[in-house]
C-alpha cells in the first residue's frame, strides 16, 4: 500500500494526495485503507482486520470517475468524512464495510488538505470527461 500524505505519481511533477480513511461496519471488522487516484480511476486499497488480526490481503478496488454520481467532504467534529455516491450499487459491493447508499470514509483531520486535494481533483477530472 502506498504511504498517507503526497506521492509522486504519473502526472509529471506534481504530487497526488494518498489520503487514509477508516469505514464502519456493523460486524466489528475494523476497516481502513489508503484513497488516490491512478490515471482514470480512484483507487481504494483496503484492509479488513477481525479480531485483532489482519485475515485477509489487502484488496484494491478501482472505480472510473464515471461510476462516481457525487463525491464531497464534509468537517467532522472528531474525525472529517470523504462522502462518495456511486451511480451503481457495484463499486458499494466491492468496497467492505457497511453502506447505507453511500461510501462513508472518515477521514484523520490532520488529512484534511490531502482529502480536499483529492475530492476537488476528482471533481475537476469528472468535469472535464463530461464536458460540464
Amino acid at each position: 500500500m502506498p504511504e498517507p500524505g503526497y506521492s509522486l505519481k504519473s502526472y509529471g511533477w506534481r504530487a497526488m494526495a494518498v489520503v487514509p480513511f477508516t469505514i464502519s461496519d456493523d460486524h466489528g471488522h475494523d476497516i481502513s485503507g489508503l484513497l488516490s487516484l491512478e490515471e482514470e480511476f480512484i483507487v481504494f486499497d483496503v484492509q479488513v482486520k477481525k479480531w485483532g488480526i489482519f485475515d485477509e490481503p489487502p484488496e484494491k478496488v478501482k472505480a472510473e470517475f464515471g461510476l462516481i454520481d457525487t463525491i464531497r467532504l464534509d468537517r467532522g467534529i472528531f474525525k472529517d468524512h470523504i462522502f462518495i455516491v456511486p451511480k451503481r450499487p457495484d463499486l458499494l459491493k466491492a468496497v467492505p464495510g457497511t453502506h447505507k447508499g453511500e461510501l462513508k470514509l472518515k477521514v484523520a483531520k490532520r488529512y484534511w488538505e490531502q482529502a480536499q486535494e483529492l475530492v476537488m481533483e476528482v471533481i475537476s477530472r469528472k468535469q472535464r470527461r463530461t464536458g460540464a
